[in-house]
């Protein structure tokens, strides 16, 4: 169990999962300044030690809805993004979000008919739980 930032790996690990924030926290809503260090240095050592980074549902430090980085110093630099079910709205910009990945995780049909999706819509899975998609300028 890694406790502080000191006992992450110094070599390249296979792959790093972001979770640090969630797609609603933000760095700067972090006041504990302990906790708010102990992320910046995750982050800091994720950008750093040479490894591919999947990001779920959003990177750590861009914002959701509008796909900003919320500070320029501290995100995490991804290679893919798994957004689970539908991607978030401010996912637009590959630069920061690597490649988009579509989990399946179980949303029936008829509430993408709710959401007021296209009728041509559609959802990607038939018999898979993953698919990738293109982002589309």
């Amino acid at each position: 169990m890694i406790i502080i930032i000191e006992d992450l790996p110094t070599k390249a690990v296979d792959i790093i999962v972001d979770g640090i924030l969630g797609a609603s926290q933000y760095l700067d809503n972090i006041k504990d300044d302990n906790q708010k260090k102990c992320i910046i240095g995750m982050m800091d050592w994720a950008n750093g030690i040479q490894t591919p980074v999947v990001s779920l549902e959003c990177p750590s430090g861009i914002h959701p809805n509008t796909g900003e980085i919320i500070d320029k110093n501290h995100y995490i630099r991804t290679k893919w993004t798994l957004a689970l079910g539908l991607p978030l709205r401010g996912l637009t910009d590959s630069d920061l979000t690597g490649g988009i990945l579509l989990g399946d995780i179980g949303i029936p049909k008829t509430i993408y008919k709710t959401l007021g999706l296209k009728p041509s819509y559609h959802h990607p899975f038939a018999d898979k739980y993953l698919a990738s998609i293109e982002l589309l300028k």
